[in-house]
């Protein structure tokens, strides 16, 4: 199940203590993350929620390699593409909640709610009714502060292979 970390916690796993991480990158994250998720009114729309994350993501991570973007004709409310195009496949799905939508945000204490639900028929929108997008790695569920990652093939276990759910 679920596990939830504190940030230094999180910071001592052992896989993150493999990989090097420059100064300048922690610097340009932390900018990011002060510039890209102010406190936002209650009042303002998910999108600029989705907008704040599309900004953060693409200033600390995927800029110039990986276009971030609704896709058009289907309701993800963001994708990270392949490539540096919209036209190449989704490999993460995100769904977006404002941090007030609690009722509809994931928690440790209960993963049953809407924004899961949205995830799952994403998935099964990309990956049945869209040719098998098998480039999908990742599905996230966040409210900009608190981030769901899981991987695809959980997805794939839980969901894609029960005869129930591809009828």
């Amino acid at each position: 199940m679920a596990r939830k970390y504190t940030p230094s916690e999180f910071l001592k796993e052992k896989k993150l203590r493999e990989i090097p991480v420059e100064k300048e990158f922690l610097i340009k994250f932390k900018e990011a993350l002060s510039n890209h998720l102010s406190p936002q009114s209650d009042e303002d729309p998910e999108s600029n929620y989705s907008s704040s994350v599309q900004a953060l993501l693409d200033d600390t991570f995927y800029k110039g390699k990986n276009k971030i973007k609704q896709r058009k004709g289907v309701n993800t409310d963001l994708n990270i593409f392949e490539d540096n195009t919209t036209s190449s496949l989704p490999v993460v799905l995100i769904e977006m909640k404002k941090p007030s939508e609690q009722k509809d945000m994931l928690s440790l204490k209960d993963l049953n709610r809407k924004a899961l639900h949205e995830l799952v028929l994403y998935y099964l929108t990309e990956f049945v009714d869209n040719g098998h997008n098998n480039a999908i790695r990742y599905l996230i569920a966040t409210n900009g502060y608190d981030w769901f990652i899981f991987e695809e093939t959980l997805f794939r276990k839980l969901f894609y292979t029960k005869k129930f759910v591809r009828e």
